[in-house]
């Protein structure tokens, strides 16, 4: 289940956009709007609502803004000690990925931590 989460919130940023040109804006670009790629979009906004509500649901306001506080530190320690100029893209899209990761996975890194327990986790 942790991979599936993992995978969700991986297509969802990197499904969109990435630097490779194998994403949803680059596909658009180049054949149009067609029912296969409509149907595309629509699984990928899917996969965004659902990876965005438990993300928010489970970190909260404040909890995002600290891990986004968090990643932005390690983005600003990175461009001191390396020239991340041509990576920055896909730097910012993994922090993305990260936040979401941790957003969709915090319930239960919380459980293993303090043994406490979220009211949607009472029947695992």
């Amino acid at each position: 289940m942790k991979v599936i989460r993992l995978l969700l919130a991986f297509v969802a940023v990197f499904g969109t956009y990435n630097a490779f040109g194998m994403d949803y804006i680059t596909l658009i670009q180049e054949k149009g709007v067609t029912p296969v790629v409509g149907i595309m979009g629509m699984l990928l906004i899917i996969t965004w609502v659902i990876v965005i509500r438990a993300t928010y649901n489970s970190l909260g306001p404040i909890g995002i803004g600290l891990v986004a506080a968090f990643l932005a530190t390690l983005v600003w320690l990175m461009t001191d000690y390396i020239d991340v100029g041509p990576f920055i893209k896909t730097i910012l899209q993994f922090c993305l990925f990260f936040l979401l990761a941790i957003g969709i996975n915090w319930s239960r890194i919380r459980r293993k931590l303090s043994g406490q327990l979220d009211v949607n986790d009472v029947g695992d």
